[in-house]
């Protein structure tokens, strides 16, 4: 195998890789809509509390697409999500851990999308 064919390979592996992930993410926003939804509040940059049932969970997911923390400090940056601001917490009832602020399509399900697209077109070149 020459090194121009293992490029495609990798460049390949990565781009499906990142189509489904991609993919994954947009059915699991498109679900997320019909979730039910409690109150919640922000504990901090990166955390929200909510309670199911007397239950208490922790997320720190924003939204679909959003599988950094980085970005979901980003989101919480201004006043929208400050600390103390009670939230609304929108969970997956078979596994509450599975919870978003922001149910539904958003711009972060496009990034693994686009990126895995990218890295399937350099496949196709590269062979």
């Amino acid at each position: 195998m020459s090194t121009q064919e293992i490029v495609a390979l990798l460049f390949a592996i990565l781009g499906t890789f990142f189509v489904l992930r991609g993919l994954w993410n947009l059915v699991s926003a498109l679900d997320s809509r019909k979730w039910p939804h409690v109150p919640g509040v922000i504990v901090s940059p990166q955390t929200y509390h909510f309670r199911i049932q007397g239950e208490e969970h922790t997320g720190h997911r924003a939204c679909f697409g959003d599988s950094s923390r980085t970005r979901l400090a980003f989101l919480r940056s201004g006043t929208r999500y400050a600390p103390g601001m009670k939230v609304t917490v929108h969970y997956n009832p078979e596994k509450p851990h599975d919870c978003v602020l922001a149910p539904g399509w958003n711009a972060f399900l496009m990034i693994d999308l686009v990126f895995g697209a990218v890295f399937l077109a350099v496949a196709v070149v590269f062979f």
